[in-house]
C-alpha cells in the first residue's frame, strides 16, 4: 500500500493532481532462482479488472498505457476516478538463442492482458529493467541473461511451453515518478481536506 499521496484541493473544486516522490510499485512477477523448466499451460495472464486496456498502450518506446480507476472515500462509497499512466518492463529469455523484452498478441503468449499487444508498444530499451529493479528489487535476485544477451530492438512473444528449454522472466509494472494522478471527483469538494484510496484488484492466472 502506498499512503502520504496528498494535494491541496480548493472546496467546491472537482480535480486535483498529486505528485509523488517516487515510483509506485504495482504488479510484480519473477522466476525463481535458477529459472524454471518449460510446461504447457503456464502462461501468465494478467487481468487489471478494466484499469487498462492492453489495446492502447503508446508508441513512444516506454511500455505505457492510461491507467484508470475508481478512488473511494474512507467508508468505501465512490467519489471519484483516478487517471495516471502505467509503465511496464517485461523480460524472458530461453537460454539457447533470444533474451527480448515482451509483448502479448494473445492468450498464447506469457503475461497477456498486462502487455503490449504488439511490439509498437514495448519498453524496449535497458533502462526497463532498470525500471523493473526499481519497483521490486527482488527482480534482481533471480533474474539472469541465462547465456544469451539483450539488445535493443529485441522484441518478442514468449510462450513458456518447451520442456528442453530452462527459462528466466519477469513482469513489473507501476507508475512512474513523473506520472501525476489525476483525481476528478463526482461532486464538488465539500471540504479543504478529503480522505480517498484507490484498490487496484489485479488477478493473475495461468494458461
Amino acid at each position: 500500500a502506498v499512503s502520504d499521496l496528498n494535494a491541496q484541493i480548493i472546496k467546491g473544486e472537482k480535480a486535483v493532481s498529486i505528485s509523488h516522490t517516487s515510483a509506485i510499485p504495482v504488479l510484480g512477477i519473477r522466476n525463481v532462482a535458477n529459472g524454471f523448466t518449460g510446461l504447457p499451460l503456464i502462461d501468465p495472464q494478467i487481468d487489471y479488472k478494466g484499469a487498462v486496456d492492453a489495446s492502447q498502450f503508446m508508441t513512444d518506446g516506454k511500455g505505457q498505457v492510461y491507467l484508470n480507476a475508481t478512488v473511494n472515500d474512507d467508508k468505501g462509497n465512490k467519489i471519484g476516478t483516478l487517471k495516471t499512466v502505467l509503465r511496464v518492463a517485461a523480460q524472458a529469455n530461453n537460454g539457447v538463442d533470444s533474451n527480448v523484452m515482451l509483448y502479448a498478441s494473445s492468450a498464447d503468449s506469457g503475461f497477456f492482458g498486462g502487455l503490449p499487444q504488439s511490439a509498437e508498444g514495448v519498453f524496449d530499451s535497458g533502462d526497463a529493467y532498470s525500471f523493473a529493479r526499481t519497483l521490486f528489487p527482488g527482480i534482481a535476485e533471480t533474474w539472469s541473461d541465462n547465456g544469451t544477451a539483450y539488445a535493443p530492438g529485441n522484441v518478442g512473444q514468449f510462450d513458456f511451453s518447451s520442456t528442453a528449454n530452462t527459462y528466466h522472466a519477469y513482469y513489473a509494472s507501476g507508475i512512474p515518478q513523473d506520472a501525476n494522478l489525476s483525481i476528478t471527483l463526482d461532486q464538488p469538494a465539500a471540504s479543504d481536506a478529503i480522505k480517498w484510496h484507490v484498490s487496484l484488484p489485479i488477478t493473475v492466472s495461468y494458461n
